[in-house]
């Protein structure tokens, strides 16, 4: 038993984050990847472990290469990841992209992907909830600033980012 927070999908595959510990029957900790056509679990894992409590997924986005992840967790696919991962969509290896290190505790709410940048609403700059923009690895936009605050809704394409003030 647990909740849903996050629906992504991409190439055929439904990716589904929250805060459970199994999906019919298999083992997944707060995300699930599941053919679209079927609804059975694939066989990707992203093996999130959080220290002292279960992990859960609160925001996610998906490519037909990469998945996206935050939520409450301290690795993913065996590697040190703070809140925030990206995954291989094959195989759930976690992938180089990280939040800050100097971020002790940041907290996403939405992620938005587009062909070239990632968009991230929450606590992804020290002190403040703002939206931050990033390559697809998570590499800063120089440059970039978004006028603050915004409501964690919004959305993108590869030509404009939409977001609920």
């Amino acid at each position: 038993v647990g909740t849903v927070a996050a629906v992504a999908a991409a190439a055929g595959r439904v990716y589904v984050g929250g805060s459970f510990r199994a999906v019919n029957g298999v083992l997944r900790a707060g995300v699930v990847a599941l053919d679209a056509t079927t609804g059975a679990v694939l066989p990707w894992d992203a093996q999130l472990v959080a220290m002292n409590a279960p992990a859960n997924v609160s925001a996610l986005a998906a490519t037909p290469t990469r998945v996206y992840v935050a939520g409450f967790f301290q690795t993913a696919a065996g590697a040190s990841r703070n809140r925030f991962a990206i995954l291989d969509a094959a195989s759930g290896a976690a992938l180089p992209g990280a939040l800050s290190a100097s971020l002790a505790d940041p907290q996403i709410a939405n992620i938005e992907v587009t062909s070239a940048r990632t968009y991230l609403y929450g606590g992804c700059r020290s002190g403040a909830w703002v939206v931050c923009a990033y390559d697809l690895d998570l590499n800063p936009l120089p440059g970039w600033t978004f006028p603050a605050p915004v409501s964690s809704t919004m959305a993108a394409s590869d030509t404009a980012l939409y977001v609920i003030e």
